[in-house]
């Protein structure tokens, strides 16, 4: 699994946080292990990975001390799935504060029927932390927006133009 696209994040949150963070990115999924676990597995097994790894990084905290430390969650592509799936149905196995997601396959899901205002409050709640990373939101949904309405022209361009 190539994380090289989370590389500038990591390198914004270890400037930014400097000592204070402890980024994890879970072994249990690398390969082709994501290929053919199903999602639930693989948040167990992530779970399971944070644990184990908290544990051993801080030796001196009780499980009780382990469990209550925060825990911020940024899923990319499937790992978006698994991190989700954690968020919503593994709360009391972590402390967890946040969850960030990244060109996440949300194809019907129910999170794709948002109203027009809950997606502007999103978007409202999600300025500071796109911020800390670098973006500056304005700039980058309008950028982003442009260019998936060109997208959008383009793949219409092509559904209707059929070479000869």
């Amino acid at each position: 699994m190539d994380t090289s696209e989370e590389d500038p994040i990591i390198y914004v949150a270890e400037d930014t946080f400097g000592k204070a963070i402890e980024i994890i990115q879970p072994k249990c999924r690398e390969g082709i292990k994501s290929a053919w676990r199903s999602i639930d597995t693989q948040a167990k097994e992530v779970i399971q990975e944070i644990q184990k790894t908290l544990s051993c990084k801080f030796p001196q905290y009780s499980e009780k001390e382990l469990k209550a430390l925060p825990i911020h969650l940024f899923g990319y592509s499937q790992g978006g799935l698994v991190a989700g799936i954690i968020a919503a149905d593994y709360r009391d196995a972590l402390n967890i504060k946040s969850l960030a997601l990244a060109h996440v396959p949300l194809s019907g899901t129910d999170v794709l029927k948002n109203t027009k205002s809950s997606i502007n409050e999103f978007n409202k709640q999600a300025k500071p932390g796109l911020e800390a990373i670098g973006y500056h939101t304005k700039s980058f949904f309008e950028k982003n927006r442009k260019k998936a309405s060109s997208q959008h022209t383009q793949r219409k361009v092509e559904q209707h133009w059929q070479p000869l």
